[in-house]
């Protein structure tokens, strides 16, 4: 894309050349602006509890009690590798969340970049994501938050690089599968956006005549890798889905959740920019990427889960999984959406 502006020209031309130094400006400031907003919450003491039991050899119980209190599998066990390494819980869930957040912040550098084509662009989205406070905030915490978000963002972008405009191959169909089912593991709730983003990216790949060996190779990957963890977890507490869940969602206020969305929306005032960019690419009757495509799609099946479960009491924590494909939406509203509309931009 090619832009008439002087100056979104000098800077797409420097941000070109420099790419390397600027992204590791970014990467640096927005990991001391997390490490210097680290906080830990109450519910990380019920993962450190399990880890702890786990590496004094009583097993991931609660007290000597085997119920499942955590739904955060695989960061129970990344906080138990710290402990057996005898490092505090609190320390290595701080540098783990920071060093998840980095991971994150380049994988959404190179998924803006697959979207715009533009460094300029990508950068933006970069600077959108990392000085957002809940995102900044919830790198740390000691929770799985920034786990997911990175296993989801690198799940994402391995599909549209190497999926989209060409044929998946072995080696990315097994890294594609192993990182959808550390996901899953992270969090169970990964089912939701990567399922959208399996079938999306298979559509597309149909479409172009692709063969769908690769996503058969996902699909197996994790069936295996689920099947085999959900079958131990019944065989060790005696029921598919966690405690919390069934405390969770016993009686879901659908209000809540839909003030949760609002309340979101509002505070970072996103909802005017999506909105009026989304109005403008309508009345121009603008083509929409597939990766926007995607994007669109995983928020509005996230935003419906929300409601579902009646929205969170942790500020906005749940919005940072999917806070990659909000940028990508912003970003893309408001450039090409009010600024395509409002200075008729050319397009190349």
């Amino acid at each position: 894309m090619t832009d008439s502006s002087p100056i979104t020209a000098f800077l797409e031309q420097f941000l070109s050349r420099h790419r390397r130094i600027v992204l590791a400006v970014f990467l640096c400031a927005f990991g001391l602006l997390a490490l210097k907003l680290r906080f830990i919450q109450d519910d990380a003491f019920i993962s450190f509890t399990y880890a702890r039991s786990l590496v004094q050899g009583e097993g991931l119980a609660w007290s000597g009690t085997h119920v499942e209190g955590y739904t955060n599998f695989l960061w129970v066990l990344w906080v138990a590798s710290g402990i057996k390494l005898g490092i505090d819980p609190v320390l290595w869930s701080y540098l783990s969340g920071i060093a998840a957040l980095l991971c994150t912040i380049y994988g959404l550098y190179r998924l803006a970049y697959f979207l715009f084509r533009s460094r300029f662009h990508a950068f933006i989205a970069l600077l959108l994501f990392g000085s957002n406070y809940t995102v900044l905030s919830f790198s740390t915490g000691g929770l799985e938050t920034m786990l997911q978000t990175a296993l989801i963002c690198w799940s994402a972008l391995i599909l549209c690089e190497n999926a989209f405009d060409k044929e998946l191959t072995l080696k990315y169909s097994i890294i594609t599968g192993v990182l959808f089912a550390l996901a899953f593991l992270a969090r169970m709730d990964s089912v939701l956006p990567l399922s959208v983003l399996f079938v999306f990216a298979a559509a597309r790949s149909h479409r172009k005549g692709h063969s769908m060996a690769g996503f058969l190779w996902i699909a197996a990957v994790c069936v295996v890798v689920a099947s085999l963890w959900m079958l131990w977890r019944y065989s060790y507490y005696g029921q598919f889905l966690p405690n919390t869940y069934y405390a969770k969602v016993s009686g879901p206020a659908y209000s809540n959740g839909m003030r949760f969305i609002g309340r979101f929306l509002h505070w970072y005032l996103f909802w005017p920019f999506i909105g009026l960019g989304g109005v403008m690419l309508a009345i121009r009757k603008h083509s929409l990427p597939h990766l926007l495509q995607l994007s669109i799609v995983i928020l509005v099946a996230w935003c419906a889960y929300i409601v579902y479960i009646g929205g969170d009491f942790m500020e906005f924590r749940y919005f940072v999984p999917v806070a990659p494909f909000l940028v990508l939406v912003v970003v893309y509203c408001v450039w090409h959406g009010i600024g395509g509309y409002l200075f008729k931009r050319p397009r190349g």
